[in-house]
């Protein structure tokens, strides 16, 4: 009973803290364009003939948001990896996806002394073996201390992701389970491999 209400404490405590971190990542970043938003919405209503007229123009908002964030990253890459750079970046170009959101949500924990694990989860087709389709990183805090990173059902009882592009803090595997449901995951048809993450993108 004690261990039960110990533990229902620490995962509160975990949610707390999650909402902390990303409400502050809203309040620093009211507004931003994620290309990987508008591709899922276009997927979305692709044979919708009535959001048909849109679609050019989401296609056309999606290239020029993924060509902003590709510049926030080649600056990156060349030397500039401080996370001042891309918090600047991101305030002046107004795009970010989820690795830019993690490496910010990261930056927060670090600043309240909370131990947290970058994830990255990279998403196969069964029907094409060895070729990835797409990726996405998020953020635990909680994560036992014997648990196998790969292996999601390790993570704890007290693991709780936080995601701030997908807006989410979830008891890990509720938050995983939103996660594959918002990219339209199946899990007879494709696998998902969870792997440690840098802390930026």
């Amino acid at each position: 009973m004690v261990s039960s209400l110990t533990n229902r404490k620490i995962i509160n405590q975990n949610i707390i803290m999650g909402e902390k971190v990303l409400k502050n990542f809203h309040s620093e970043y009211p507004y931003y364009l994620s290309n990987t938003k508008i591709n899922l919405k276009i997927k979305q209503h692709s044979k919708d003939r009535k959001f048909a007229p849109l679609l050019g123009k989401l296609c056309g908002k999606s290239y020029l948001t993924g060509f902003k964030l590709e510049g926030i990253r080649e600056g990156f890459e060349k030397g500039s990896e401080e996370l001042s750079y891309l918090k600047k970046a991101i305030h002046n170009k107004k795009v970010a996806n989820c690795g830019e959101c993690s490496a910010i949500v990261a930056d927060e924990l670090e600043k309240n002394n909370v131990p947290y694990k970058n994830i990255i989860m990279d998403v196969y087709s069964n029907a094409v073996p060895n070729k990835r389709m797409f990726n996405h990183k998020f953020t635990i805090i909680g994560f036992d201390s014997k648990a196998d990173i790969a292996n999601p059902k390790t993570w704890g009882k007290n693991a709780v992701i936080i995601d701030a592009w997908a807006n989410i803090v979830k008891r890990a595997q509720d938050g995983l389970e939103h996660i594959k449901q918002l990219f339209n995951i199946n899990p007879n048809k494709d696998t998902c491999i969870f792997k440690n993450s840098a802390k930026y993108i």
